[in-house]
């Protein structure tokens, strides 16, 4: 079970992150009035984190299917299992329009500048495997080629106006649901970053391919790392790959101000010691700097 406390954790106090040793991948400085929980009971999406409560509690509510009905209805599983009437490896214009089911609906003339593009992306296409996943890739070494090669037409914006990161993802997702991750400006406001906490820095004069390869090795290694989370929510989102659940966590956390991300303690901290920090709200001289 996650211990939650108001935190107290200025430099005097036995919760403040010298003390408990807390992983460098922890951010240092946390206003007071956050949550105080254990690492074991995090999940890490990038440089932001959430609880595993409110992480089975957004997958639960996204992945019903009940929600079908209701007057704010979410994507799944209008897009998950939209038929378009292609194969594998292909694009027709109904899988170009499939971003609209998760409210990333290109404009007309994205929606000409993807056309202008699909045989470019049907032939990067034809060189993934329809099963082959993420880890794997990464494993063998054939992401950043295979990523970079479907990434690469954003580099061309006098072929592709109007088209970003986001309508592109969301469009090859559907194709290599295990492979290609989904992106929108949640997942980067979850990786991308200044702090020693984001995987993905930000750098000028970046191309498209290499940011896209960036992210999509980041996303894996939170997947790798941590399988067995990811393996407990599986169950509730069934027939959706883990690429499409960290996509639902990012959108949750990264549209929500940092502040609200708990605060990660070691795992088996003392509870005594996470009480005492509940008892005593730090003044705005006592905070670490």
């Amino acid at each position: 079970m996650a211990v939650t406390r108001t935190a107290d954790l200025s430099p005097r106090s036995p919760a403040h992150p010298k003390h408990l040793g807390i992983r460098r991948s922890c951010p240092r400085l946390y206003p007071p009035g956050h949550s105080v929980t254990t690492v074991s009971d995090l999940i890490r999406i990038g440089g932001r984190r959430a609880s595993l409560t409110e992480a089975r509690t957004w997958v639960e509510a996204y992945f019903d299917r009940g929600n079908q009905n209701s007057r704010t209805p979410y994507a799944y599983p209008a897009y998950d299992e939209y038929q378009s009437g292609s194969g594998p490896f292909e694009l027709n214009d109904g899988d170009l329009l499939a971003p609209t089911l998760l409210n990333a609906a290109p404009t007309v003339r994205a929606f000409y500048s993807l056309q202008e593009v699909r045989a470019d992306l049907t032939e990067a296409l034809t060189r993934i495997p329809v099963d082959l996943r993420l880890a794997d890739s990464l494993a063998d070494g054939t992401m950043p080629d295979l990523i970079g090669d479907l990434a690469t037409v954003l580099d061309e914006p006098e072929r592709l106006a109007g088209v970003r990161l986001t309508t592109l993802f969301k469009v090859l997702h559907r194709k290599r649901p295990d492979f290609v991750p989904l992106y929108d400006q949640f997942v980067g406001a979850c990786y991308l970053g200044q702090g020693d906490e984001f995987p993905v820095r930000r750098m000028r004069r970046r191309s498209w391919r290499h940011y896209a390869v960036a992210v999509t090795a980041a996303v894996s290694a939170d997947l790798t790392a941590q399988e067995a989370v990811f393996g407990q929510l599986q169950p509730l989102a069934p027939g959706v790959s883990t690429l499409r659940l960290l996509d639902v966590l990012a959108w949750k956390v990264g549209r929500r101000p940092p502040a609200s991300d708990p605060v990660c303690a070691p795992a088996g901290a003392d509870d005594d010691r996470l009480q005492q920090a509940a008892e005593h709200t730090p003044t705005a001289r006592e905070q670490p700097s």
